[in-house]
């Protein structure tokens, strides 16, 4: 296949500059795994997960997703005093067994990032757990079709296009924002994933300041097995 963008409506204009002076002030967080039982730096044990979750209740955060934050870039939709957007990659199992009560506690929503050809897949959420986490509130978004990195040569009408309509036909949801795989994301991947309809996507950095011209590669900062309370006292925005 070419990796020609596809016409699915209006979108903004790629090649358009807005003011920075409108930007928004929102931490995005990115997790993988929540468990006691995996040795990687991409797990947060539980009891540290739920550390993490007091600090930010205790301070006043409030949860939003990343399509609230799209809508409150493309349209000022007014989000809280103090939000956080807290994301999952991959769709594992342990995030809906020890994140989700977790998160229940405080009134915490999520937004998940689900490859599509894991769906229901063994170690994987199925159908009917994702469908109760966006019951409680979360939003689902495509990771896309099988994790490829995108940058390189790979098949993005499936990755992008086709990954969308698969969680939307076993979700019964509309799917609108994409996490790119491995973070990685060139000017023409970010175009190509605008007009394939979603508001907004997310990649990896720090930057908690988001506007109309990072609205497809939206930073998260991703959370390692060994950052303790004093990584969020030092990135956080708001500590008192």
């Amino acid at each position: 296949m070419t990796n020609e963008p596809v016409d699915s409506g209006p979108a903004i204009d790629p090649t358009e500059t807005f003011d920075e002076t409108e930007s928004i002030t929102v931490p995005i967080l990115l997790y993988h795994h929540v468990s006691d039982t995996i040795d990687s730096q991409y797990n947060v044990r539980p009891a540290r997960f739920a550390e993490q979750m007091k600090w930010l209740y205790d301070r006043g955060y409030s949860t939003v997703t990343i399509a609230d934050v799209a809508s409150a870039i493309r349209y000022g939709t007014e989000l809280p005093a103090r939000p956080v957007v807290l994301t999952f990659d991959d769709g594992y199992l342990d995030v809906y067994q020890n994140a989700y009560p977790i998160l229940q506690q405080y009134g915490f929503v999520a937004t998940f990032y689900i490859i599509a050809n894991t769906v229901d897949a063994a170690g994987s959420l199925n159908t009917r757990k994702l469908q109760k986490l966006l019951a409680s509130g979360w939003e689902i978004g495509s990771h896309s079709m099988t994790h490829a990195d995108l940058t390189t040569d790979s098949d993005w009408e499936n990755e992008i296009i086709n990954a969308r309509l698969v969680l939307e036909e076993k979700l019964d949801t509309e799917i609108r924002t994409f996490a790119y795989p491995y973070g990685k994301a060139n000017d023409a991947l970010k175009t190509y994933t605008l007009n394939a309809g979603y508001s907004a996507a997310v990649g990896l950095g720090s930057i908690m300041e988001h506007n109309h011209n990072t609205l497809f590669f939206l930073h998260r900062k991703e959370i390692k097995s060994w950052y303790e309370l004093d990584f969020f006292e030092e990135f956080m925005p708001w500590t008192d």
